[in-house]
């Protein structure tokens, strides 16, 4: 498991998860998972974004398997189809999680 930044950088890594084991459950079982839960990731405070000087909070974007919290985003999820609304969302969180499997891809190409 890695959280990397919008620069292909990877800032932690947890290794030596079974590969059997789910997303969610590796996620949860890390060193990484377990300083979120405790809330001893020293997350920075909201911040403004943008040219319109938003506040807005730093979020982990993960998939399905992990629990939503406060700092983690993930796809919004719907049987029958989604409000273009959540499908938007989906979307662009989609392409934000694309960096950490580029990030992947770098790392496995050195």
């Amino acid at each position: 498991m890695a959280l990397c930044d919008s620069k292909y950088r990877c800032r932690l890594v947890d290794v030596g998860a079974q590969g059997r084991s789910s997303d969610g459950e590796i996620g949860s079982n890390s060193e990484i998972g377990r300083n979120m839960s405790r809330g001893k990731m020293r997350i920075p405070p909201e911040d403004n974004v943008g040219s319109k000087h938003v506040l807005s909070p730093y979020v982990f974007v993960v998939n399905e398997a992990f629990e939503l919290s406060e700092f983690m985003m993930r796809p919004c999820t719907g049987r029958g189809g989604l409000l273009k609304e959540k499908a938007v969302f989906n979307y662009r969180l989609s392409r934000a999680r694309r960096l950490i499997e580029n990030s992947f891809a770098i790392l496995a190409a050195q």
